[in-house]
């Protein structure tokens, strides 16, 4: 005996499977994890972009739930000591995705993480967030750290003989 569709008057099982299929198709198929595009770019290109650079201390970090309790973000608070470009408060606050409360954590790839008690250069774009991601953020920790504000410093002032891409060595960008 074939098989009827009862509503075939009111909706039209076309018109039922198709819907089927395109919730079926959707769901599995279009809402799979996707990766962030970043283009790499040197640090003085990273300068250019940004409309502040600060240097300073991560003094507070406080995890949050989003509006709709779907996501994790931490607010990263930083005592400026200085403003190497641009200006602004003695104290700012940069929102990142991710972070820890109680026991459940959420992990963003290409973000900054930053390290309560440790100083950096941050470089800051229009709308306050880190200009590229986790490349936005230098650890100042050792001679390295002082070298490279020596040579951010020369960038910024617009000093000929300063490389584009940044110090002769690599500074860590990341405090692990």
């Amino acid at each position: 005996m074939p098989v009827r569709c009862r509503y075939i008057k009111s909706i039209g099982c076309v018109k039922i499977l198709a819907a089927f299929t395109f919730f079926f198709f959707g769901y599995f198929f279009l809402s799979e994890p996707t990766e962030a595009i970043r283009l790499e770019t040197t640090w003085g290109e990273r300068v250019d972009l940004s409309e502040k650079i600060v240097r300073g201390k991560v003094v507070a970090m406080k995890s949050h739930w989003n509006r709709q309790n779907t996501l994790i973000n931490t607010d990263v608070t930083v005592l400026v000591d200085e403003y190497l470009k641009g200006n602004g408060p003695k104290e700012i606050l940069i929102e990142i995705p991710g972070g820890t409360i109680d026991n459940q954590t959420q992990s963003v790839s290409d973000t900054p993480q930053f390290v309560f008690g440790n100083y950096y250069v941050i470089f800051l774009d229009t709308y306050g967030g880190v200009t590229g991601g986790p490349d936005g953020i230098c650890a100042l920790r050792n001679k390295d750290g002082d070298a490279f504000l020596v040579w951010l410093r020369a960038y910024i002032e617009g000093d000929p003989k300063v490389p584009k891409e940044g110090p002769a060595f690599s500074p860590r960008l990341q405090s692990k």
